[in-house]
């Protein structure tokens, strides 16, 4: 029996292959092979996703956080409270939107149309935004919570 997980057009998603083989014997363990090359291009993609995904936070977090604590507006509480979204949202229901999004229809469908792809779903730019998203109130708020605590210097 072959597992076989694969995505659309993507080099660095090549399909992953894991062979199960059942001794002869009833009643014995089952046996997983997967290759070393596998493994190093998965973890070799982990490594890339989180090295994007932590500057991109950065990025964007530090200076999204800076103005949430110097701004008083209505608008700040309300961008405030669309970056905890995640935290309250289950798994299914931030992954379904982040889909919707990014499928032919949503804004991610036009943006892949501008350089001839027709979705970022199950691509690396895709991967990138949903682990953007979902990772954003856990940047955003405790460095938004630290440059409250240090105030303002022009201010005092």
């Amino acid at each position: 029996m072959a597992i076989r997980a694969a995505s659309l057009d993507e080099p660095e998603m090549q399909a992953i292959t894991f062979r199960i083989r059942r001794p002869a014997l009833t009643g014995g363990l089952t046996r997983v092979n997967v290759d070393s090359s596998e493994i190093s291009q998965s973890v070799a993609l982990t490594i890339e996703l989180a090295s994007v995904t932590t500057v991109i936070l950065l990025v964007i977090g530090v200076p999204l956080a800076w103005w949430l604590a110097r701004s008083k507006t209505f608008l700040s509480e309300a961008v405030a409270a669309m970056i905890a979204l995640p935290l309250v949202l289950t798994p299914a229901a931030l992954d379904f939107c982040v889909l919707v999004l990014l499928g032919h229809d949503g804004p991610g469908g036009v943006l892949a149309s501008f350089w001839g792809g027709r979705t970022l779903v199950f691509t690396f730019a895709g991967i990138v935004v949903g682990s953007v998203l979902s990772a954003l109130p856990l940047v955003v708020q405790p460095i938004r919570n630290a440059f409250v605590a240090v105030g303002d210097p022009h201010w005092e």
